[in-house]
């Protein structure tokens, strides 16, 4: 079944959706054989008669479940799925504490990129800090170059105009 809310697909006998926590409206039918029971049906139920639908009282606070995300990693032959758990908010600062001690957050980097954790959440951004790193230490071995060949040149004029004196 799938939530008419927010599209998730949630269990048969579910009266809450698991994602949004929408009360979920259960259908019930009857199987009808042939066209005589289908006239039975239809001449036992009063069409007139108007029922209220059944209410059923939502709890004050609905416990949102631990949400798991469904990747696929793809390899020459298999396909595998992993379920993931987002990273929270203390997740996050918990990550950023760790980016600023020296020499640790090195080897956490190092870690989360080339273990075989199945958090790809935290292998994902291991790789982002790594080509980042890799990114500002090729622009800064370029600009190391470019200022060094700019300071060669003006040592080059200062000694020129030394000898002409």
């Amino acid at each position: 079944m799938i939530c008419t809310k927010c599209g998730k697909e949630i269990k048969d006998d579910s009266k809450f959706c698991d994602g949004c926590g929408q009360a979920v409206e259960v259908k019930k039918t009857e199987v009808v054989d042939d066209v005589q029971d289908l006239e039975d049906v239809v001449e036992e139920k009063d069409i007139d008669e108007v029922t209220e639908p059944e209410v059923s009282e939502e709890p004050e606070k609905v416990k949102e479940p631990e949400k798991l995300v469904e990747v696929e990693k793809k390899t020459d032959k298999t396909k595998e799925v992993l379920m993931v758990k987002p990273i929270g908010i203390f997740g996050f600062i918990w990550i950023f504490f760790l980016m600023a001690i020296p020499i640790v957050n090195v080897i956490v980097v190092l870690v989360w990129a080339f273990s075989k954790n199945k958090n790809v959440n935290k292998k994902n951004y291991a790789w982002a800090v790594i080509i980042l790193f890799i990114f500002f230490l090729a622009v800064s071995i370029f600009a190391f170059i470019q200022m060094s060949l700019s300071f060669s040149l003006i040592f080059d004029d200062i000694k020129t105009i030394i000898d002409g004196l």
